[in-house]
């Protein structure tokens, strides 16, 4: 597996294995910390987000009736107060969460996140252990990075954006291959996703990674025969 592609589900189990918040296998100390960063892996796996677009997301984002978030594009925004400002760099756009992961979300804002310093004073979902401060991007990047220091047997590309947004569309392929989904409508609803306008070329390439690793697999099976 190269960095550039995503992680297959075993992969991924695996992984939500170790950061389960009850795991002997958890690396971290503290509840808020085991709960967030395992909030954190899920929503990535998820919703495929960009790291800046998780950091982006505010309570009031989030309906939790309907159990949808809404990724907004803020730039320059004056109520945050981070020096490097996380950036959406894809279009806005609205997204299902589902009830196990709005129920884990709500759950988070209502116990670990209420408790720390002045997670209050502001409404970003993500907060810095004690402080409350909205998280950096710096802080996201070393959780992955502490991770894999402590789990080596876990993958050495285990990085944000590989458990989400390479991951996200990896697992898409193989759920259009199984629902025989026609290029045409694969395309749109991968665009829609990632918050590609649908005349980008950028879902074409994770279609081709995904085509390029199938015909390795019928090539060996082939080489077999």
């Amino acid at each position: 597996m190269t960095d550039r592609k995503g992680f297959l589900q075993t992969e991924i189990d695996t992984i939500l294995a170790v950061m389960d918040p009850v795991s002997p296998t958890n690396p971290w100390k503290g509840e808020h910390t085991k709960e967030r960063n395992f909030l954190i892996a899920k929503w990535l796996i998820a919703l495929g987000i960009r790291r800046g677009e998780l950091l982006n997301v505010r309570i009031d984002d989030i309906d939790f009736q309907t159990e949808r978030v809404t990724i907004e594009r803020r730039p320059d925004d004056a109520r945050d107060p981070r020096p490097n400002q996380p950036r959406v760099k894809t279009r806005g756009r609205d997204l299902p969460l589902g009830s196990k992961l709005a129920a884990l979300t709500h759950e988070y804002v209502r116990t670990q996140r209420a408790a720390q310093g002045n997670a209050r004073k502001h409404g970003y979902l993500f907060v810095a252990n004690g402080t409350g401060a909205p998280l950096s991007l710096p802080q996201v990047a070393a959780i992955f990075t502490d991770l894999r220091r402590s789990r080596p047997e876990l993958p050495r590309n285990l990085m944000p954006h590989v458990l989400g947004r390479h991951s996200w569309n990896t697992r898409f392929s193989e759920l259009a291959d199984e629902r025989k989904l026609s290029a045409e409508v694969e395309k749109k609803v991968r665009s829609r996703a990632m918050g590609w306008s649908e005349t980008s070329n950028t879902a074409a390439t994770y279609t081709r990674r995904h085509v390029e690793r199938e015909a390795d697999e019928l090539i060996r099976a082939l080489y077999d025969r």
